[in-house]
């Protein structure tokens, strides 16, 4: 009587071994990715990103307000009006200028801008900044919030 030959398991070895280790590191990266979130440093960060509002419809689906600014500049002071779409005055909210490009000698921390009720929001901009300075102006209140890019002549 003749034995029936052995079938050897060796060649599904590697494919089982193979898929245990891609199963192992699955397990391992979703832990990873469970329990070493980065936290969000900058609470506004989401507020820098893409902006998808451009069109009317899109701003409205959005929430954007229909808010009208209008900014003057007097010598060295600036003023910014914030009104609502009925003409009334936005007050309490919050701003910053933000100073760019060229005529800025190296990073600048926000320049503030105060709330002096009725819609006012007014800074008085530092001696040392010449020529024409670019900006970004930036007024927020309950979450919501207008951006405005600025040449300032000074």
């Amino acid at each position: 009587m003749t034995a029936a030959p052995r079938k050897s398991l060796r060649p599904l070895l590697l494919p089982a071994l193979i898929l245990a280790l891609v199963l192992a590191l699955s397990v391992w990266s979703v832990d990873q990715a469970r329990r070493r979130t980065s936290p969000v440093i900058d609470a506004d960060y989401y507020d820098y990103g893409l902006k998808y509002t451009g069109t009317d419809l899109e701003r409205r689906s959005a929430g954007e307000p229909d808010w009208t600014l209008a900014v003057r500049l007097d010598g060295r002071r600036l003023e910014a009006r914030l009104t609502d779409e009925q003409g009334r005055a936005v007050a309490g909210g919050t701003g910053e200028v933000f100073l760019l490009g060229a005529g800025i000698a190296g990073p600048k921390a926000p320049l503030a801008l105060v709330d002096q009720g009725k819609g006012y929001y007014r800074l008085r901009l530092p001696d040392d900044l010449q020529g024409q300075v670019a900006a970004r102006l930036v007024l927020k209140r309950s979450g919501i919030g207008i951006r405005r890019s600025l040449l300032l002549n000074l």
